[in-house]
Formats: structure tokens, sequence, C-alpha cells
């Protein structure tokens, strides 16, 4: 991309005069952080120059697409453009822009022009009595369409009309205006309108209605009677630089150069009327009905004893000024600022502008002189707070903002709150800035993904500036959560989760118990269970292979002795049960051949917790039944334990699901799964592979005879398909994964006068 920094205007030479007449629109992109409107010229070999204006979002990119009817509607052919160039309007200097990806493209591709032909006619009877016409013209002043466009004369009638496309849904001013042959000129003085230079008039382009608008000049004898033309209601903002720093010419706030002239008689239009005026208590200058304006200094200025030039200026009609800057010697430049009208414009020139202009750097200044560009007369403008700075006062620069990448870590929390100084630093010249973030919170189920957090930066004057922090969401799912030793270990054994593939990794380190077993070792995995409900969970590895145990555990508490129910594998020949019946009593491991069974489930129906083992997943095995007094609120979960005190086993974990209730009341939120019915409920279903590699079976045996929908959801709750069954007459039913990415989802069955059951599976 091209970087144009600390810019006024910039322009682009074409290597070829280049005929786009074929050519529908010109696209752009513009990036800046400081500049938000932009004037966008095309330059003709020999027809001049014509711009197009644009507003511009900070700190985003603007993809403009400008009709090239809006310039040629301006009086250029379209056959010879040999340049570009980008005139800054706010700011009008030091602006910075990053420009890419300038074309011209045709109809095929460009977008539709959204324009209302609009015919504007005026009868120049009245003033057709004096010398000869040079040229009859309009005048516009809109959002995007603004600037003079030429009248064409209707024969050897004194009717002069022009058709003009303006975009759909805007509003602009106008007003009409003639020059003589000899160079006298005018602007409208309309029929129905009492003042010549403050009548302008106001259109809305309605889309899909072109209109013609006549308008006749009133009678050359009437004597309009004006109202007063449209003055400030609040006063200019007051400058922030201190005494010391500047040379004012003219403030309430500052002690002003003695001796100046305000208003001398240089020959120009609206000398007589020039006035100060107050306004709530502070005092202004106001020019009426000019052409140019001239002050000259009590006591001169070197140039360069200062860094930039500062006024307000505030108008209703006057869109373009140049800003003069007179030296002893003679010479004068002019720089030129586009206006906003009917609000204060506060600008601030660099003293080298004028420099780079052709002014000498130790030119003293004697002079200053305004001179009115659109309209060139007629012009009412009001002047306050003119001084020159040695320093930039005007804070018009973002803070200077870094983003940092963080990581989140949940355990057992339902979220994390943010806070700004974890996620960027700020610095900025004029203090320091306050920040603020979107999103401030982190949520559980979030957990596996990287969450953009936008960070804002606003100093004291109100400049902002945006980068992106981006937060790694790791840690346990929502409801689970582990103690940093497990249960009754020193090394920190852990429990991990990766929320792409759904697979669970215990690493136990030295954490192994042994007769008489009234004390255990484990790293532990856990979340709540209040009243009946069960775990399932698939163990897929153990490393070292006969270095430990991996499995599942109903526990009363995280204690040493606590009541327990346990089952695990060894990856091997071997399963174990353990029951703790009492507290701190024997829990005997119990040893059965595990038959290559290691999908594990156990199950809490009051007191009474039953065990099965499984090699598909489908078809269980009851594996040990105990009855134990616990609470109704215990914790279930994943366990890993070694063979021996000074090893370290890694165990994995996949299909990893529950049922039952968190609350004591029965009615826990959290997952689909949290609330579907129990597993061992009398209707439920089982999947096969999972994880898979596209293709997923559902066993519906339980569904027999019965009107079921399948549905298939990703883990934020988004419905990605369905499919519904009249009746369910065999018991497998395929669903094809294989056009989703991999990752992990959830598969409900839901049936009429059943609670709905759930599964996840996971695409790999």
């Amino acid at each position: 991309m091209r970087y144009y920094p600390n810019m006024n205007y910039q322009g682009i030479a074409l290597g070829s005069n280049q005929n786009v007449s074929s050519f529908q629109s010109l696209r752009l992109d513009i990036w800046s952080a400081n500049c938000s409107s932009i004037d966008i010229y095309l330059v003709t070999a020999a027809n001049g120059e014509r711009a197009v204006r644009r507003s511009l979002t900070l700190n985003s990119w603007n993809s403009i697409e400008i009709q090239l009817a809006d310039y040629s509607s301006q009086g250029i052919p379209l056959t010879a453009i040999k340049e570009f160039k980008f005139v800054t309007i706010t700011p009008a200097s030091g602006a910075n822009i990053y420009v890419d990806n300038i074309h011209f493209v045709n109809s095929s591709c460009a977008t539709a022009p959204t324009t209302v032909n609009t015919t504007f006619c005026v009868d120049y009877t009245c003033v057709a009595n004096s010398t000869g016409f040079a040229a009859q013209q309009i005048n516009f002043d809109g959002g995007t369409f603004n600037g003079f466009r030429n009248l064409t004369r209707m024969g050897t009638t004194n009717i002069w009309c022009g058709t003009f496309a303006i975009p759909a849904g805007e509003t602009v001013r106008y007003s009409f205006f003639y020059a003589a042959a000899a160079g006298a000129g005018g602007f409208e003085n309309l029929t129905g309108l009492t003042c010549a230079n403050n009548g302008r008039r106001t259109y809305t382009a309605v889309a899909g209605s072109p209109e013609t608008l006549t308008f006749a000049w009133e009678s050359c004898s009437s004597t309009p009677v004006c109202p007063p033309p449209p003055a400030p209601t609040v006063t200019a903002p007051v400058p922030t630089c201190a005494q010391a720093n500047v040379a004012s010419v003219y403030s309430d706030t500052y002690t002003n150069i003695a001796g100046t002239n305000f208003n001398p008689n240089w020959g120009q239009a609206g000398f007589a009327g020039a006035t100060t005026v107050t306004l709530s208590g502070n005092q202004m200058r106001y020019y009426p009905n000019m052409n140019y304006q001239g002050i000259a200094l009590g006591v001169h200025q070197r140039i360069d004893s200062f860094q930039t030039l500062r006024l307000d200026i505030w108008s209703a009609n006057c869109s373009s000024i140049d800003i003069y800057l007179v030296a002893t010697t003679g010479v004068e430049r002019a720089v030129r600022r586009s206006l906003t009208l009917n609000s204060w414009n506060s600008i601030n020139i660099p003293l080298a502008d004028y420099v780079a202009l052709g002014m000498s750097s130790s030119a003293l200044i004697k002079e200053f002189k305004f001179v009115a560009i659109t309209p060139p007369n007629g012009a009412n403008i009001y002047v306050d707070n003119i001084y020159f700075a040695k320093v930039n006062c005007t804070d018009v620069t973002p803070p200077m903002l870094n983003c940092t990448n963080i990581t989140v870590t949940f355990n057992g929390q339902n979220s994390i709150p943010l806070t700004a100084s974890q996620l960027a630093t700020a610095t900025d010249d004029f203090g320091t800035p306050i920040l603020s973030i979107n999103p401030t919170v982190i949520t559980c189920q979030q957990v596996g993904q990287s969450v953009p957090v936008t960070v804002t930066a606003r100093d004291a004057t109100g400049n902002t500036a945006t980068c992106i922090s981006t937060v790694t969401v790791a840690g346990l799912p929502c409801g689970w959560s582990q103690q940093p030793n497990g249960v009754n270990c020193a090394n920190g054994n852990s429990i991990a989760f990766n929320a792409a593939t759904g697979v669970y990794t215990a690493t136990s380190t030295g954490c192994s118990y042994g007769p008489p077993f009234s004390s255990d070792a484990t790293a532990f995995a856990q979340r709540t269970l209040c009243g009946n409900g069960s775990i399932t969970a698939r163990v897929t590895g153990i490393n070292p292979l006969a270095g430990g145990w991996a499995g599942i555990v109903m526990r009363e508490g995280n204690a040493a002795g606590a009541k327990k129910a346990q089952l695990m594998t060894n990856l091997g020949s071997d399963h174990r049960r353990e029951f703790r019946t009492t507290t701190n009593g024997a829990a005997q491991p119990q040893q059965f051949p595990s038959l290559s069974r290691y999908w594990l489930r156990i199950t809490r129906v009051g007191n009474q917790f039953t065990m099965f083992v499984s090699s598909n997943g489908t078809n269980w095995f009851p594996a040990g039944s105990q009855n134990i007094a616990m609470s109704n609120c215990i914790e279930m979960g994943l366990v890993a334990t070694n063979n021996t005190s000074n090893s370290t086993v890694t165990a994995t974990f996949s299909n990893v699901s529950f049922s039952g209730s968190t609350s004591g009341l029965g009615t826990g939120g959290g997952s689909m799964e949290q609330s579907a019915h129990s597993i061992e409920a009398p209707h439920s279903f089982e999947v096969y592979p999972n994880p898979t590699g596209g293709e997923l079976n559902l066993d519906l045996t339980q569904y027999i005879g019965r009107s079921v929908r399948i549905e298939m959801y990703s883990l934020e709750g988004k419905l990605l398909q369905f499919s519904e069954l009249d009746e369910v007459q065999t018991t497998l039913k395929s669903l094809d994964l294989s056009r989703f990415q991999n990752g992990m989802y959830l598969v409900k069955v839901k049936s009429a006068g059943l609670p709905d059951a759930v599964r996840r599976v996971v695409k790999q």
C-alpha cells in the first residue's frame, strides 16, 4: 500500500494519459487514523481538475466507489486523465493516509449509481440587461456533492439550465451565480427569496424521483429587506496554550499585540460592515459580505520565532478560504482551508507550510489577509483566537497504544473478568489515556477459543486509538475444576482439556497409594453431582502402559479418605474397582479381566452406585454395584494414579459425558448435556465410532416405534442440521459429518413425551 504521512495534498502522475470514458466508476481504499474528510481529484490533460469529497471512518479501511459521472457532470472529459490528487480537508494538513487498490471499473463489477437526475433552470431576464454574459453557474454545498457547475443557455432565451446526478438521499444547499463579460457578478436574488447572498435554497434528492426546478430572478427594481444572516450561538473553543508560548493577535484569553488594525481600508467589499461582536461575554470579529479582508499587526512578528498559526473561523456561507501571511518585504503566501458551515473551525497551520511556499524563514509578518474562495464574494465570517504559537498546543495525535496477547485458564469459574491493564499499555503527550475494552468478560463456554478483545485508549482531548488483544482461553470446560495437587498428591498433578478434540490428559507424578487403601492419592478433575446421575469416559492411553491406572470416580469429597466408588483400567488385561463405604475406611481394590472393554461408566441412583464397562460405548456390561450412603451433592470426575511413588504416568480420556444436576435443588444449568436425562434413562441412544472421520452411527434401539427428531449443534449452541423420522423402524441411523470442520459437536435426540438425550461427538 502507499503511505502518505503529514500531508496536505498528494498527487499521483499516471505513466500515460488514460481514456476512462468507457468505465463507470473509480474505486480505491483509504485508511487513516486522523483524516476524516478528503477530496479526490481527477486531473485532465487539457481541461483542469475536478474533485469529489468523501468522509472517512477513522482507524478502518474505507472502500470508496465514485461514479465517473460525478466528475464528468462538473465539466471535464474522461478521455485523457493524467493525474490523481488527494487533498485533505479534515485536518487540512498533517494528515496520514494509506492508499491501496486504485482502479477504474466498468459496469460488469461497478456498483450501480444511486443518483437522481435533477434539472435546475433559472430565468436571467433581469440581469440579462447588463453587459453580455460570460457564464451562468449554480453552486452546490452538500456532504459529497458540492462546488460550482456550469449552466447551459436554452437557445436564444435567457433561461439557463443544467442537469446533475445528485446522490439519492443527499441534501444540498444551492444558489445561482452570474458573471458578466465585464467581470461583474452576483449571487441569486430569486422570486420568493429576499436576500441575494443569504437566501440559499435546499434540495433533497429522492431515489427514483427526477425533478425539474425552475426559478425566476427578481425584478431589478426590487429592494429586498434582508433578515439578519446566521450567526454563531456558541463561542469558539477556549485556547489551551500558555501565554508564554503565544503571540496573540486577537483573543480574550491572552494579552494581544498592541496597535493592531483589524479593518484596514484596502478597498475590500464589506469594509464598512466589519465590526466586533460579543457573545456570552466573549468578543469576536465579524466580516460581512466580504471578498477579502485584512488585519495589520501593531508589532511585526518574525516567522521563525513560532511553530504554528492558530485561529477559529465560523461561517454560514463560506466553505473555502485562503489565509495569507504578508511580509514586510511585500511577499505574501496563502494556505487554503475548507470550512464546515455553521460551526467553529479550529484551524492550526504549521508556519513551515508558508516557508515551503516561498516565504523567507526569517520574514517579518506585518499583515493577515483572508480571501473568500467559495463563494468568491458575499461571504460572512466570524474570526476569533488568532495567535502564533511556539508549540503545537492542539492535540490531534492519538495515544500510543500497544496490545499484549494473554491466556486465561478456567478452573471451575463460570466467567473470568478482564481488565484493560492486562491487555494493553498506552502513553500520550497530554497525560495518561483512559483504557476501555470490549468484551470485558470471558466465559467458560469459550474454552478452546481465541477471543479478540478490542482495546480503546482515549486521551484528555478525545483522540482515540484502538488495537486488538487476542485472549487464548484454556483450562477445563464449564463445571469442571481441579485442586492443585489432586487428591492427596504433592507434585502438582493435573488434568488438562483439549477443546478441539474433547480429549482430557491426566499427568500423575509419584501419586500412588497402597494397603490398607484407606487413603487415596490421585490426579483428579471433578464436577459436582447432586442427586442421581452418571459419568462415562473412554480411556484411550496410558504412558508408560504398565505405569499406572486411569478411570472415573464418584466420591463424597476431596479428602484422601472420602467415601467413593471408583472404576479404573490399566489398558491391559485388568480393570480395578474400589468401593469405600465409610470415611477413612479400607477400599480394597478388586481386579477383574478387562476383555478390552475400556469404556467405563458409573451411575448413581439414590445411594446405589453401579459400574459398567464396554468395548464400543454401545453394549454395556455390569462391573460391580455397591450401596454407599453419601451426601446428596458429591464430586465425580476423572482420575489417574501411579503404580509406584517415583514415576510419572500420563493418561488420556475421550468421549467424556455425564448427566445429572450440579444444584442441590436438581435444577442446575450448564451445558446441554448437563440438562439431559440420565444416561441410564429408559430411552437413550449411543453413537459410534467416536471420534469419527465423517460417518457417525446412532443406535436408536430404545426408540423403536417412536417418532424422533435428530439435531446436531456446535458447542456454542448453533443448530447445524436436523432430520426427522416419523417412526424408528431400524436400530441404526447414520449421519454424515464429513462436511463439517474437525472439532467437537453435540447430537440431540428428541421424542415427544420423553426427556431429550444428548451425546458429545468428536470429528477428526
